[in-house]
């Protein structure tokens, strides 16, 4: 399987903005009798902030640390 690419990790981050957009309007506007929890709202975070790091690690040129594990 090869490694996340940085364009995933933008589709992903962005995705995750898409997300506390559309939350936000839910709550806000309290569409469909859907309303955002504080807990929802902390996932979505702490979810961007993964994809928002991995960005500026693959901007960097870094990708994903691999180990090889050769058994004795």
């Amino acid at each position: 399987m090869a490694g996340i690419t940085l364009e995933v990790a933008i589709v992903e981050r962005d995705k995750c903005l898409a997300q506390l957009r559309a939350a936000g309007d839910m709550q806000s506007a309290g569409r469909a009798g859907k309303n955002m929890t504080r807990g929802d709202h902390a996932s979505i975070m702490r979810t961007l902030q993964y994809w928002e790091r991995m960005v500026i690690r693959l901007s960097r040129g870094g990708g994903m640390a691999t180990a090889e594990v050769i058994p004795r």
